[in-house]
Parts: C-alpha cells; sequence; structure tokens
C-alpha cells in the first residue's frame, strides 16, 4: 500500500488498494491534473517571459531609444515575477499642453479615469522643456492635471507638445550598450502595468526579463538595436492543436513468455498533451514480433512516457517498439 502524493499540488494519487507501483493503485485524475495543470499552468504559463503576439513583441523605437507602443489588438503580454502583464496601445498619447507650471502639467483632451496615468512618463517634444522626461506622480482627470515627480527647468506653457507614456525606458545612458528589461511595478498586480528599465552590463537583476539592446552615441541617438540579444526572453506560444512530433524508439531482450516490463521513455518537455501512435501515424505503438504489445500505462506528464511491453507468446522473445508523441513545444525565438 502506497501514499504518493503530488510534488507541487500534494494531491494524494494512489487510492491505497495494491501495489503502489502498479497502475491500477494510481489516481488518474490527480496525476494528471500535478501534470497537466501544475506543470502547464504554475509552472510553464506563469514562467517569465514574454508571450508574442503578431508581430513580435515588444520592439523598439529606432528613433527614440523607447519600446514602441504596440499596435491596438497586439498587446504586450507575458509574466514578471509571476505576475501577468499587459501593456496595450492605449497606454501611450500624444499630447498638447494646455496649461502648466514647473511640478504639473495640463492637457485638456485628457479623458481618462483620475490615476490612470499615475507612474507614466511626461517626455516633453517642443518648448522649453523640450527632450525632458519626468514621471507623473500623480493624474487628476477633473482638472485635466499631470503632476509631475520632479520640477521642470522651465514651466509647462500652453501649447508644448510632449508624449505621455509608460513605453518610456529609464536609465539609457548614451555612449554605451543597453540592455533593456521590463520589471514588476506597483501596478503589475492590479493594473497588469509593467516599467521599462536599461542597464550597460546586460545583468538581469532577479524577476527582470530581457526584451532588447540599444546603442546610443554620446548625443543619445540610437545607433543600433538587437531585437533579440543573447539571454532575451521571449517564448512563442503556438495554439492549442499537436503538431509536434516526438519519434521513440527500444528494444527489450529476453522477455519471457507471457511477462512484461515497463519502460519510460523520456522526451522534450511539451506545454500541450497529443496523442501517442504508431510509427507514421499508425493506430497503435509498433512492436516486432506480432504477438508482443506495447501498452502506455502513463503518458499525463509533460516530458514522458511509460510503456508496458508485454511478450503474449509462448516463447523468450527480444521485442522491439516504435512509435510517435504529438504535442506543442515551446519554442524560445
Amino acid at each position: 500500500m502506497g501514499s504518493g502524493t503530488g510534488p507541487i499540488t500534494g494531491i494524494p494519487w494512489d487510492r491505497e488498494t495494491g501495489d503502489a507501483t502498479s497502475p491500477e493503485d494510481h489516481n488518474l485524475l490527480a496525476r494528471m491534473n500535478e501534470n497537466t495543470f501544475a506543470k502547464v499552468l504554475m509552472n510553464l504559463i506563469f514562467e517569465d517571459g514574454f508571450v508574442n503576439r503578431s508581430p513580435d513583441v515588444p520592439l523598439v523605437d529606432e528613433d527614440t531609444g523607447w519600446i514602441e507602443a504596440p499596435a491596438a489588438g497586439d498587446p504586450i503580454i507575458g509574466i514578471v515575477y509571476g505576475r501577468c502583464f499587459y501593456m496595450a496601445s492605449d497606454l501611450e498619447l500624444d499630447c498638447t499642453a494646455s496649461g502648466g507650471d514647473t511640478t504639473y502639467v495640463t492637457c485638456d483632451a485628457l479623458s481618462e479615469a483620475s490615476d490612470f496615468w499615475n507612474d507614466a512618463w511626461v517626455i516633453f517634444t517642443s518648448g522649453l522643456n523640450d527632450g525632458t522626461a519626468l514621471q507623473v506622480s500623480d493624474y487628476d482627470f477633473a482638472q485635466k492635471m499631470l503632476t509631475l515627480d520632479g520640477v521642470l527647468g522651465n514651466a509647462a506653457q500652453a501649447g508644448d507638445t510632449f508624449v505621455l507614456t509608460f513605453f518610456y525606458v529609464q536609465d539609457l545612458t548614451n555612449g554605451s550598450e543597453n540592455w533593456i528589461f521590463g520589471r514588476a511595478a506597483t501596478r503589475t498586480t492590479r493594473d497588469g502595468l509593467i516599467q521599462w528599465v536599461a542597464n550597460t552590463t546586460g545583468t538581469k537583476v532577479s524577476g527582470d526579463i530581457m526584451a532588447a539592446k540599444v546603442t546610443l552615441d554620446v548625443a543619445g541617438n540610437v545607433v543600433s538595436v538587437d531585437e533579440m540579444p543573447t539571454g532575451h526572453d521571449r517564448s512563442l506560444w503556438h495554439g492549442a492543436a499537436a503538431s509536434h512530433r516526438i519519434e521513440f524508439s527500444g528494444t527489450v531482450t529476453g522477455l519471457l513468455p507471457g511477462a512484461y516490463v515497463d519502460v519510460d521513455v523520456s522526451h522534450s518537455d511539451l506545454i500541450l498533451l497529443g496523442p501517442i501512435t504508431g510509427e507514421d501515424g499508425a493506430a497503435a505503438i509498433t512492436v516486432s514480433p506480432a504477438e508482443a504489445c506495447a501498452t502506455p500505462i502513463e503518458y499525463w506528464a509533460m516530458g514522458s512516457i511509460t510503456l508496458r511491453i508485454t511478450n503474449d507468446s509462448s516463447y523468450t522473445s527480444t521485442v522491439t517498439y516504435a512509435g510517435e508523441r504529438w504535442g506543442r513545444k515551446k519554442v524560445l525565438l
């Protein structure tokens, strides 16, 4: 009698009848929950990284060095610190100031609810503050006011243009290569937003996810962009249909008449499991001699199958088997 439990979920999978190593003693539902739900959802889907849409995002704007605001319908999505984020096209606006001072700027065109633009960046694109970037500490819809976390060199004036964005990259260094990372912010869990940061070493802080690399000249102009530097965290998830084929084969020698042996077949991890078939799509795993058979008895793990190879003949045999496992792999770009 056994007492096996899932190492991730802690759910018992042994029904406490018979030998715990026998397939009839395994709680199939519990094992499938452990390997499918826990490993796929908790470990793979919630693995830190960008889940690319079409086109691949995030991309770097080669004029500004910022992350490009994605097109409508193609948000930047993924996981950072185990938290989901969702960076959409409505997180950047071109604005014209209706007034301001050194600590705030107003824009009559703002229509979002109060606090929506908290933690965004105001980057002036004209006027006496052209090129200055300051973060928003508070946004008040009623007054159309963006309070700045810092002091402008000159009072903002009506007619000044600025970009209001969550895609600004902090800490870019002129005259250097800059690695750009996504990082969890105070609003990640609540609103699905992350912040973008850069360093000149390419060293990841724990939990950061690398997006790209950009080289700036001494004046801050973009010299080159590498959208997929070594160490980037972009995971391409295909769809739900099974399309990757993993071939397997083996030999069991000296199998006695009426006996069986369980064989573990390891393979690449799959995020979605498809059917187990014989060679070239045959309905059953191919075996030789014909009196033998190969039956999957544990097939719900992401990276392995257990086959029971049985000799149904009246003589000792060497049994060969071959088949295919279908599913979806996670492909790193």
